[in-house]
């Protein structure tokens, strides 16, 4: 099976924007595990006009292959299996900075972009247009900046989303046993 095989939402949206380019002019910067499905969902990113940056949100979960494919449709990649702890954090300041210009989205997987953007680029920060966090760990560090009038910018919370809650009833387990 095919990453893109998964992800029949994206499809849809690809078909509906394949003559446009909404993105045009964005950075997005993201922090996730490298793996074909990111690959897909950063393709289609590139495809929409967006620069994009790239690295891991675990240093446990990076395949070199798909950073390598990553890289080769445009991405400035900062990942790769094997990362110390310091090589973690470089990479995630790096993909904040690489562009030479200034991220309009994070698309995070745990807070720490999240947290490197606020503290190390406090201006970048604050220009942000949203944020997009894809765990609760994450979620709870932005319930904890909002509650510190931190979070000055959109975010968007999808693990509560009923989709992605009722797809995980659904699917996780199986996942996991098989991961096993």
């Amino acid at each position: 099976m095919q990453a893109k095989d998964g992800l029949p939402g994206l499809l849809i949206i690809k078909e509906i924007n394949k003559n446009t380019v909404p993105l045009k002019g964005a950075y997005i910067c993201g922090c996730s595990n490298i793996n074909p499905h990111i690959a897909v969902l950063v393709q289609t990113l590139i495809e929409f006009g967006a620069t994009v940056g790239w690295c891991t949100s675990n240093i446990n979960a990076v395949e070199n292959d798909v950073c390598s494919a990553m890289t080769e449709f445009g991405v400035n990649m900062f990942a790769w299996c094997g990362e110390s702890e310091e090589d973690y954090w470089w990479c995630i300041e790096e993909c904040i900075i690489s562009a030479g210009k200034n991220p309009n989205f994070i698309i995070d997987d745990g807070g720490d972009m999240t947290t490197v953007m606020l503290n190390k680029f406090p201006k970048l920060f604050h220009n942000l247009k949203g944020i997009i966090e894809i765990s609760p760990y994450g979620v709870y560090k932005l319930y904890s900046l909002a509650n510190d009038k931190q979070l000055l910018v959109p975010a968007i919370n999808i693990t509560n989303a009923v989709s992605l809650d009722q797809f995980n009833r659904i699917f996780y387990f199986r996942e996991c046993l098989l991961k096993w």
